[in-house]
């Protein structure tokens, strides 16, 4: 179920995020280890509904495919369960298995009902929308000058870059 963000980014944006996902693959394969066996296809299609509820209240879109037969859980996915096991541990309801001892379907099934249960949470996400502490906020104003070049000013101050992710 590759995970799939809606809208049109620039190249180098893509590049970009083309070195931080290789980044993140290789810290992922520290925290959550290879599978001992495929999940089941059932097991990974109630996942991607979760994983759509949770994005919805985090006010992301993605585009989750269905799985037709049993494989292992994909780069995104496992990102994404990262970030949703960071975030449910700062709000005081972690993971009811660590990431780091998934092994199969019964594992999945218990994060996919945990992250169900996040999902109609209506405090989780208020939760979601809280600034973090120490967040720096970067407002960008573009003002023509004489010459007709677009300029653009930096200022800090408190940010909000995606609340929590």
């Amino acid at each position: 179920m590759p995970i799939t963000m809606k809208g049109d980014y620039p190249d180098e944006i893509g590049e970009i995020g083309a070195e931080r996902d290789a980044l993140m693959n290789d810290a992922m394969d520290s925290i959550m280890p290879p599978l001992d066996k495929p999940i089941n296809a059932k097991v990974l299609n109630a996942l991607a509904k979760a994983i759509n509820a949770v994005s919805k209240i985090m006010g992301i879109e993605v585009e989750v495919e269905q799985y037709d037969e049993a494989t292992t859980l994909d780069d995104d996915v496992a990102r994404f369960l990262m970030m949703m096991s960071t975030a449910a541990e700062d709000y005081g309801k972690p993971f009811p298995v660590a990431l780091d001892a998934i092994r199969g379907d019964a594992e999945i099934t218990a994060i996919t009902a945990h992250l169900m249960d996040l999902a109609r949470d209506p405090k989780f996400k208020s939760f979601l929308e809280e600034p973090m502490e120490g967040e720096t906020e970067i407002k960008v104003e573009v003002r023509r000058d004489r010459d007709d070049d677009e300029e653009m000013e930096e200022e800090e101050e408190d940010f909000d870059f995606a609340s929590r992710m």
